[in-house]
């Protein structure tokens, strides 16, 4: 009986989600638009990123690589984030499609996966910032450019595991075409606990070591020497602390939305997811505003890319002339 109870409850429970997304799924057109434009805005960024670490040798320095491993995560959560936006306007498809992008897209799994893997990554360069600038005769924890790609792995494989429970607990109703995570009494609450520890705990060394680091830069001997190679890693330092910034910006509201409110609906639930998803289009402006080398580079990438368009649109013109002249020739002639 009281398993009939529980299973009502549930129904009531869900049913009611449906019920909320039914009414709000019409006034979230304009939200998609948004999405849509952030996305493209995305997408376009983190690609100059990852096209400029990849094709220039100058950019491979650890802190570059390891900005263009975020670009590439980032780039995967954007490309989700279309569909992501289509289903909080339109419903889901029954059958096994409806349950592919429930698993997929509708529920934002991917973008959770780019929140883990950016916030270890900026973790990983504060820890290699602070001993590369506090502490330079220590190279215990210096990532060498040879290695780096050891910590991406590593990073990878961490993020997977922490995010493959909400795939495993998606759910999808055929019935109602709703998409639900079915975590048990308390299990909701024991992992987002444990998710929200992993993201807190990487905010506090990161948040120590840029501590130490503006302490050893502008309270502490260093600030004395003002050479150009000083001025050249406190430009850096400014440049990460400013993408972490960012991230810390993006994340809180949707921590706060987590801790007190459940509800689907609202202006806070809206906001926050959005912002959330922003920090996956914010890096590359951030660099391309902070950075002069990577603004010349974003400008060299796109300069390449419209002349290799525009000789690509002349010989389609050319021919195009060519088959033309050819057509009216054969007329004339018959």
């Amino acid at each position: 009986m009281l398993q009939n109870m529980s299973t009502k409850v549930n129904q009531t429970e869900i049913s009611s989600e449906e019920e909320d997304e039914m009414a709000a799924s019409m006034d979230n057109v304009p939200l998609m638009v948004n999405y849509i434009i952030l996305s493209l805005v995305g997408v376009t960024g983190n690609s100059l990123v990852i096209t400029l670490v990849r094709k220039n040798r100058n950019f491979r320095s650890t802190t570059n690589i390891l900005l263009a491993f975020v670009a590439v995560a980032d780039l995967i959560s954007l490309t989700c984030l279309v569909p992501f936006a289509f289903f909080r306007v339109f419903p889901l498809p029954s059958g096994v499609l409806g349950s592919v992008l429930c698993w997929v897209f509708a529920r934002g799994n991917v973008a959770s996966l780019t929140v883990t893997v950016s916030i270890t990554t900026l973790a990983l360069l504060a820890v290699e910032r602070f001993h590369a600038l506090v502490k330079p005769l220590n190279n215990k924890l210096r990532i060498a450019r040879e290695n780096v790609i050891y910590w991406i792995i590593g990073i990878s494989v961490y993020a997977v595991a922490l995010i493959v429970p909400l795939f495993i607990f998606t759910m999808f109703d055929k019935r109602k075409k709703i998409c639900f995570y079915d975590f048990g009494n308390n299990g909701r609450r024991i992992y987002f606990s444990i998710f929200g520890f992993g993201v807190a705990l990487a905010l506090a060394v990161v948040c120590f070591c840029y501590c130490r680091i503006i302490k050893g830069f502008y309270f502490g001997s260093q600030k004395i020497c003002v050479s150009e190679e000083l001025q050249r890693k406190r430009k850096v330092v400014k440049l990460l602390l400013i993408i972490t910034l960012a991230f810390i910006v993006c994340f809180t509201p949707r921590t706060i939305y987590f801790l007190f409110y459940h509800s689907n609906r609202g202006l806070l639930h809206k906001t926050s997811l959005f912002l959330l998803h922003s920090n996956s289009a914010m890096n590359p402006v951030i660099l391309g505003f902070q950075s002069e080398r990577y603004r010349c580079g974003f400008k060299e990438i796109i300069s390449e890319f419209m002349a290799k368009t525009k000789r690509i649109v002349c010989r389609f013109c050319k021919v195009r002339s060519y088959q033309l002249d050819v057509t009216v020739e054969y007329s004339v002639k018959t």
